[in-house]
């Protein structure tokens, strides 16, 4: 298996990031947006057509200006050719949205159910008092 380059690694993340942040869905998309034909994309992807720092600005420069936000310095090999990160903080985004209606439900719950032990306290209390 052929090593992939740092460049590859790079424009891969940009590829994926921009897939998550619903800029481009698929590398056709990707490669109208920086407007670079689809095949120089691809073969870019493959390693047979280097990619130079000039042309990672371009397309740097593309996708945030078609709204991609490239948390850190944008390098792949800091978080992985397949930008797990970013799915991860997409998935963790989306969990604390779901935790914070379920705490939300949760303390609706704590609420009814401290009002019902007070009644029932109050019950007793009435109870034990009427005794007497």
């Amino acid at each position: 298996m052929e090593k992939k380059t740092k460049e590859q690694e790079e424009l891969r993340y940009l590829l994926n990031i921009s897939r998550l942040q619903g800029v481009a869905s698929n590398q056709k998309e990707f490669a109208k947006v920086i407007g670079i034909d689809p095949s120089t994309i691809s073969s870019m992807l493959k390693g047979t057509l280097p990619i130079t720092r000039q042309m990672m600005k371009r397309i740097k420069d593309a996708i945030t200006s078609a709204g991609v936000v490239i948390e850190g310095n944008g390098n792949a090999t800091a978080t992985g050719p397949n930008s797990t990160a970013q799915v991860i903080s997409a998935d963790v985004s989306t969990l604390i949205a779901e935790f914070a209606e379920q705490r939300k439900v949760f303390v609706d719950q704590l609420k009814v159910k401290d009002e019902q032990i007070s009644q029932l306290t109050g019950m007793l209390h009435e109870m034990i008092s009427g005794k007497k």
